[in-house]
């Protein structure tokens, strides 16, 4: 099943055993759990935190939400990519050559910038 994101969505730090488990949750934050383990805990009775006259305090309140979340999606990267005009080449040196022969005036990284004319203007 799916991971999900069980929320405490109370001002104060929320904290109750779950199935032999100590579950904190930090205020305004969140645990991952999985879906079903999550329903059943949300709706599990938790009893109330009192004062001193027998008032209950926001300290105990329960206020679970659950968040469902997608999986990510992997996405597939393509090797040896142009950045600048993608061109798409056959191997890494392929690719080099091309930024070589057509985008070294471009380049970012001035000191490469520098060693591909260098090297460039040797095999000229």
């Amino acid at each position: 099943m799916a991971n999900v994101r069980v929320w405490n969505d109370n001002t104060h730090p929320y904290q109750e055993t779950f199935r032999e488990h100590k579950i904190q949750i930090p205020p305004k934050s969140f645990i991952m759990m999985e879906e079903s383990e999550a329903q059943i805990f949300k709706g599990t009775f938790a009893p109330p935190k009192l004062d001193a006259d027998g008032n209950d305090i926001p300290e105990g309140y329960k206020m679970i939400r659950i968040e469902y979340v997608q999986a990510p999606q992997v996405v597939q990267v393509a090797e040896h990519l142009c950045q600048a005009c993608s061109y798409k080449g056959s191997s890494k040196s392929d690719l080099e050559a091309h930024i070589d022969a057509n985008h070294l005036e471009i380049m970012a990284d001035k000191d490469e910038q520098e060693k591909r004319a260098k090297a460039k203007a040797k095999t000229h």
